[in-house]
């Protein structure tokens, strides 16, 4: 398993904070977490890292109004604000590294990141990879809802059970505490908390009315995309990965079974060989 090292870059707005594996390896994959309450690239990508490392450069970023990066002061409201700067984070490390062409690896809201930035820029992406994308027109599901309020109410238990929603199997999964307790002190800092009130706080889920991509942009998507869903998802429906489906060439779909919304944390080896085959990964570190 690949070697992870932490960096600190200098992208658009800020400083990024950057988990990597690989580096001085062919190609380049980005991988972009969800937007719940303490994400960041550890929490979501620790396994996953590892594991593509070995044969790819892997960058890991906590996301602008995540994290150890830099927020932005005074913050900017709305989704698609929040997008737009994380398109220029995103190719401010692709400068970096030198690539010209990455492969978009994204869970949840990074999912719906992954589909804007190629949309913007399709000459920068080779490949997707969607799990459990936000993006698509769907109603939020209550426990959803209940993730985007969750500071009404920021307390461990509350954290706790929210966290317990995303897997579907717990006793396969282990105990959530360690996790719990990393993402709840990420989640009260004070500027994660500006940051995320100006992302999401609305309690009827309004806002995600301008998360969704409108279906010519979607369908004007080229990029070979896999997507990949939970069957037990009770953050984002399949239904939001069947619309994906139905809309983007070419794409294909793969339905892990016994899973919630973290294909890369209860399936970590599932899902890094999916990803692996669909990227070509090994192939490449033959042929190079």
């Amino acid at each position: 398993m690949a070697t992870i090292t932490t960096e600190r870059v200098l992208t658009p707005g800020g400083e990024t904070h950057l988990l990597r594996a690989g580096a001085g390896n062919p190609g380049c994959v980005l991988l972009l977490h969800g937007g719940g309450p303490g994400a960041g690239a550890e929490a979501n990508w620790t396994p996953t890292l590892a594991a593509l490392g070995e044969v790819v450069d892997v960058l890991a970023p906590d996301l602008v109004g995540f994290g150890n990066t830099t927020h932005p002061d005074p913050p900017v409201y709305g989704p698609q604000a929040w997008l737009d700067l994380r398109i220029e984070q995103l190719l401010g490390l692709m400068d970096h590294v030198g690539a010209e062409q990455a492969d978009l690896v994204g869970n949840s809201l990074g999912g719906a990141l992954a589909l804007r930035f190629a949309i913007a820029h399709p000459d920068r992406v080779r490949r997707l990879v969607l799990m459990g994308s936000a993006g698509p027109p769907t109603k939020p599901s209550p426990d959803l809802l209940r993730l985007l309020n969750f500071y009404s109410d920021p307390t461990t238990g509350n954290l706790e059970e929210l966290l317990r929603s995303f897997v579907y199997d717990l006793e396969q999964f282990g105990d959530v505490g360690p996790l719990v307790e990393q993402r709840l002190q990420a989640a009260l800092d004070p500027v994660s908390k500006r940051s995320f009130d100006a992302m999401f706080h609305s309690e009827d889920g309004e806002f995600l009315k301008e998360l969704a991509i409108d279906e010519d942009s979607i369908k004007a998507i080229g990029h070979p995309t896999l997507i990949v869903h939970g069957r037990e998802d009770r953050i984002i429906p399949m239904a939001a990965s069947l619309w994906l489906l139905d809309r983007i060439r070419g794409a294909d779909l793969h339905v892990i079974g016994r899973c919630g919304h973290w294909a890369m944390l209860e399936h970590p080896q599932t899902f890094a060989r999916l990803v692996r085959a669909f990227l070509q990964l090994d192939r490449q570190e033959t042929t190079v």
